[in-house]
This record gives C-alpha cells, sequence and structure tokens, in this order.
C-alpha cells in the first residue's frame, strides 16, 4: 500500500513523461508541417485568388435587393433564376 501511495505521489510526473513520448513519436512519424504546405500550395493560392474575386465582384456589383420578410427568399430564388422582372 505505501508503493501505491508514493507512486500516486509522482502522478502528474508519469503523466508528463507519457505525454513527452507520446508527442515525440508522433513527431517522429508525422511528415514536416512544410512539406504539406509546399505541396498544396497551388490549392491555396487558387482559393485565395477565388475569395479575392469574390469580394472584388461583391464591392463593384452589390445586389440591391429591398425585401423582407418572406418574399426575400423569393426574390432571391427569382434573381438567381433569371427572371428579376417578375418580382414588380
Amino acid at each position: 500500500m505505501d508503493i501505491y501511495a508514493k507512486l500516486l505521489q509522482y502522478k502528474n510526473f508519469f503523466v508528463a513523461i507519457i505525454a513527452v513520448i507520446s508527442l515525440a513519436l508522433f513527431l517522429s512519424v508525422m511528415p514536416p508541417v512544410t512539406n504539406i504546405l509546399l505541396y498544396f500550395w497551388p490549392l491555396f493560392l487558387s482559393t485565395a485568388l477565388v475569395l479575392l474575386a469574390i469580394i472584388v465582384i461583391n464591392q463593384t456589383l452589390p445586389i440591391f435587393m429591398d425585401y423582407s420578410g418572406d418574399r426575400e427568399v423569393e426574390a432571391l430564388l427569382d434573381y438567381v433564376a433569371g427572371h428579376p422582372e417578375l418580382l414588380d
């Protein structure tokens, strides 16, 4: 019983040791993050350019819809369907 009590005193130490060993094993198996970034940089760049284009288009050509309530969804659907003249 004395051994169990002494081991409980060092519980945090054992948890820290297990965490450090687990982290070391994980980092040794995992490829470096830079390799992942270098592999996916075209995807990141194209996504950033598309988001930038969406922001620029939204700023230059805002959609003016002054509808409220239940008609808002119908107005958006009519606009997307290409029939905004039916809303008048």
